[in-house]
């Protein structure tokens, strides 16, 4: 009898949107464009502002109601772009105001988690006990937590001492999210595994949840210029997984024996 699958799909629990400073031009265009557009609607109300409303994980996100028809309805070209490129732009902030700023580009800060199972499983026949010891790694290394804080934006600094608290501080300040990170390290716990049964062997499965955040920022590559449209994709930032540091999770399955 197969087992359980060894991972689960990635299962979106969350995602936002923010902006943060960019050195790439079609990123910046791309912020540019929504900026216009979003100009070009002044009075609308937040519940009908695409950037508000759409479904960032969707493939589609914008393209129908701003990229697509960029030349038509923002009356742009891309002269326009690249001036206001090179004159350092206009920031937004959500909700939307102007002012000079460096520039930006809009990113989107996606949180998956997925159940990942030790393999093989464990079988044991009826009446029998079963000792070991669970090891898993847990928490960000120094490295990775910095890529996540370059990735968001945010300014961790100080001793490397206490980084991924800080970290995970900044993350629920400005984002909302409690994900509990530590600093990296190896954890292990013994475990005793019991078949009470008289007449059935026992299937056990040891799982622990997969944390991932990726960062990436929405672009616009040029193919034929916007008179044609634009069609947005996401351009990587940032990409870590890590485990919480919990006790593993202990499933079981009784199979008759004949």
């Amino acid at each position: 009898m197969a087992g359980p699958p060894v991972t689960t799909e990635w299962l979106p629990l969350r995602w936002e949107l923010f902006q943060a400073e960019t050195s790439g031009r079609t990123t910046c265009m791309a912020f540019m464009i929504l900026q216009m557009y979003r100009r070009s609607i002044p009075d609308t109300p937040d519940t009908e502002d695409p950037l508000l409303i759409e479904d960032a994980l969707r493939s589609n996100f914008l393209y129908e109601s701003v990229f697509s028809h960029s030349s038509a309805t923002l009356e742009v070209t891309e002269s326009d772009v690249k001036g206001e490129i090179a004159s350092g732009g206009r920031s937004m902030h959500l909700p939307f105001h102007t002012g000079k700023q460096p520039l930006h580009e809009l990113r989107r800060l996606v949180y998956t988690a997925r159940w990942q199972r030790e393999d093989p499983v464990i079988q044991l026949p009826p009446g029998s006990t079963h000792e070991m010891t669970h090891s898993v790694t847990t928490g960000l290394s120094v490295e990775h937590s910095q890529i996540l804080a370059k990735s968001l934006g945010l300014a961790v600094g100080g001793d490397p001492a206490g980084f991924q608290a800080k970290l995970d501080s900044q993350l629920h300040e400005e984002f909302g999210f409690r994900l509990n990170i530590t600093a990296q390290e190896e954890r292990s716990a013994k475990l005793t595994l019991t078949n009470q049964s008289s007449d059935c062997y026992r299937l056990f499965a040891l799982w622990h949840v997969d944390h991932r955040i990726t960062v990436h920022a929405l672009d616009t590559p040029v193919r034929g210029g916007l008179s044609e449209g634009l069609q947005p994709t996401w351009a990587p930032r940032g990409d870590i997984q890590f485990v919480a540091a919990k006790e593993p999770f202990i499933t079981f399955l009784d199979i008759r024996h004949s």
